[in-house]
């Protein structure tokens, strides 16, 4: 289980959330939605553990958690093998395992053969499947995205965003993704929350997204794209 209940945060005196409650389902993806500055990126950071509120509480097992942010945080005087591998190594796991998960991974991701590769030789879409790949390397099953597809073009985003929805299915994945793209939050979510831009923020509306008819109906994404157009 993944909440917030009754959460304040504050930075520098500007109050960012106040009495803030929400409850993620499980094995699903929650897309937080909203315009620049509403919050999101703070509600992430407070899951994840990196902000601190001053009231309320929150409930999650912190050692299911792990964080994509949109810079990624990946080491470019290592290469894809050694990126992938450095929270195994960190965590004292034997070779022979740390082996078995990372090519394991890197063939999920489509990048076996470049395990031998620097970072900045990458391309935009490939580092992000490397970021990708070092999370699902640790088993952890609940992973928040901070607008990790943001800097990318359409077609590797798009791309990105099929591969995802094919792994959170394939390792029952509980997602947490920050978007200000309303496309992206309707492609990916299964429920949306979209914030206020007032502060504090509050939670404006949630949407639910039918999985089925997004995949059946042309028109579908469109009507949804303009009732949540509508909201903001």
């Amino acid at each position: 289980m993944i909440s917030l209940n009754e959460i304040s945060f504050k930075y520098d005196e500007k109050i960012i959330l106040e009495k803030f409650s929400y409850f993620f389902e499980k094995e699903k993806i929650t897309c937080i939605l909203g315009s620049s500055g509403c919050g999101k990126s703070t509600i992430l950071k407070i899951l994840g553990g990196i902000e601190k509120i001053y009231s309320g509480s929150v409930e999650s097992n912190s050692d299911e958690i792990a964080i994509i942010f949109q810079h990624l945080a990946l080491f470019p005087w290592m290469n894809v093998f050694d990126n992938i591998a450095l929270p195994l190594k960190i965590k004292k796991t034997k070779k022979e395992i740390i082996n078995k998960r990372v090519n394991k991974f890197l063939k999920l991701v489509k990048l076996n053969g470049y395990e031998k590769e620097y970072i900045h030789k990458l391309s935009g879409g490939m580092k992000q499947r490397v970021a990708i790949a070092r999370v699902l390397s640790t088993n952890h099953k609940i992973i928040l995205m901070d607008e990790p597809f943001s800097a990318l073009d359409e077609i590797t985003r798009d791309k990105l965003q099929i591969e995802l929805l094919k792994l959170k299915k394939e390792f029952n994945l509980t997602i947490i993704f920050v978007t200000h793209n309303i496309t992206e939050a309707i492609k990916l979510g299964e429920k949306i929350i979209l914030l206020s831009d007032s502060n504090p923020t509050y939670l404006k509306k949630e949407f639910n997204i039918d999985r089925l008819k997004l995949e059946s109906d042309n028109t579908y994404l469109f009507k949804k794209y303009d009732e949540i157009k509508n909201e903001f």
